[in-house]
């Protein structure tokens, strides 16, 4: 997890500052996650429409409080290797999606797919 992650999970930050989808910073978001086309821009500004402040909340302070200390025996890692949000030199993927982001399930669907193929014919 980035450092800011972790500091801002130690301190609270979710439940003192309270974390909406702003659209003046849509565009940064947007970035952030790898969001490109219009299509793509579109779909995630139906996320942030459609999506319950409850659940947003909820996930936010679970990602800030993550806390996991082990690992399977055999774990499957696909990344992309320009994720801004969780960046994969922080990380050890067993598979990195070239050119791909933290939106690469939607917008690098058929790398993802390649990858999940070659897992599971091994």
């Amino acid at each position: 997890m980035p450092m800011w992650m972790r500091i801002a999970g130690k301190l609270k930050v979710n439940r003192f500052v309270p974390l909406r989808p702003y659209k003046f910073l849509q565009s940064i978001q947007n970035k952030r996650l790898g969001v490109t086309t219009l299509a793509e821009i579109e779909l995630v500004n139906q996320y942030r429409k459609n999506t319950p402040q409850v659940y947003l909340d909820w996930a936010i302070n679970e990602i800030l409080n993550w806390k996991n200390d082990w690992q399977p025996a055999y774990l499957f890692h696909i990344h992309g290797d320009k994720d801004k949000i969780f960046p994969v030199n922080k990380l050890s993927p067993s598979h990195v999606i070239k050119n791909a982001g933290h939106f690469m399930i939607m917008n690098k669907a058929i790398a993802v797919n390649k990858c999940l193929a070659l897992i599971l014919n091994t």
